[in-house]
């Protein structure tokens, strides 16, 4: 499989290109980075033949996927590009800056015949699959009862874990992407920072509550002071609050907690440069608790996504983070921010 690589910056380097360089069925052929340094540096480690400043002549080329990479506000512009060429795209999050943009794109892609997968990579976390797979038994069986609450919490400003070898830029950037806007028009100037924060941040958090609970519906929100954000939801299921904040205590410290009537299922989520690391699932009830692991050996959750990826494209399944799916996170997001029945910024 040929895969093209437009980013050659950090998280381009620890989240897709290491990975896919590990999947034996993958060819790198072509990476495109504006700054010439990075850019060899990067196709030299991973020995990427053909090497670009601009995207459109990596674009231009016969490859089965590209993998987009950008800082936030370039990359939904450059998806489009990759997309109106027919090539299947793994991006990063968040899909869009704007929900229009955001439905826009996944048309284009339906229309062009292009497979579009956002970088939602816990969805791909061995310890969340354990979790997905039991919470999902325990609904059906009610072996626990009525599920009563689901609360997460996401205070990550640092990543706590020491990154994996990768190259970092030598001064500023040589050439800058063009930029989409940072936020839809109902969103007033003073809050454009806060949103873009929903958009990195929260956008995780809701996508992997989607993937647990399915629908979601905001009723309140709110941005405090220090940046921290409040979101109070309801499932089909139970009612659902998510807080998340920049602090900065040297760890990561991101969780979910299932209150069913007689169980407590919780997960622990690790950095995500912790290569060495999975979500820790333990069940507290009455009999004690207990701690669901498959190995002693995890597997890096950046790795399952990378070859999910590749192996969905061979077989012509649908990606479990399609872009079609992470539509309803930019509608979540839009929502709370226009809609719910609270909304309020200190």
């Amino acid at each position: 499989m040929r895969v093209g690589i437009i980013g050659g910056g950090f998280i381009a380097q620890i989240a897709h290109i290491e990975p896919l360089s590990r999947v034996a069925r993958v060819e790198l052929v072509a990476l495109c980075e504006p700054d010439n340094a990075l850019r060899n540096r990067v196709a030299d480690r991973f020995a990427i033949p053909q090497r670009f400043d601009r995207p459109e002549p990596l674009i231009a080329l016969e490859l089965d996927a590209v993998v987009v990479a950008l800082p936030m506000l370039a990359q939904e512009l450059v998806v489009e590009q990759v997309l109106a060429t027919g090539t299947s795209v793994l991006s990063e999050k968040p899909m869009a800056t704007t929900p229009h943009a955001a439905q826009r794109l996944v048309e284009l892609a339906e229309r062009t015949g292009a497979r579009w997968a956002v970088g939602f990579m816990k969805r791909h976390d061995a310890g969340v699959v354990r979790l997905a797979q039991l919470v999902e038994r325990a609904l059906v069986d009610r072996r626990w009862g009525r599920l009563l609450h689901v609360s997460m919490r996401d205070f990550c400003g640092e990543y706590g874990a020491t990154p994996p070898d990768h190259f970092r830029r030598d001064g500023s950037r040589q050439w800058r992407y063009p930029e989409s806007p940072c936020a839809p028009n109902d969103i007033a100037e003073h809050d454009h920072s806060h949103w873009m924060y929903s958009l990195n941040v929260l956008s995780h958090d809701i996508n992997l509550l989607h993937h647990l609970l399915g629908e979601l519906h905001p009723n309140s929100f709110a941005v405090h002071e220090g940046g921290v954000q409040r979101l109070a939801m309801t499932s089909n299921h139970c009612p659902v609050d998510l807080v998340a904040g920049p602090a900065r205590f040297g760890r990561w410290d991101q969780r979910l907690d299932f209150t069913f009537e007689t169980a407590l299922v919780s997960c622990v989520l690790p950095s995500p440069l912790d290569s060495t690391a999975e979500a820790t699932v333990t069940v507290a009830s009455k009999e004690g608790t207990e701690v669901l692991a498959d190995s002693d050996a995890p597997r890096w959750a950046f790795d399952h996504q990378s070859k999910n990826f590749v192996t969905a494209l061979e077989k012509g399944d649908d990606f479990i983070n399609s872009a079609a799916r992470c539509l309803r996170d930019m509608d979540v997001i839009h929502s709370m921010w226009t809609k719910t029945n609270e909304t309020s910024v200190d």
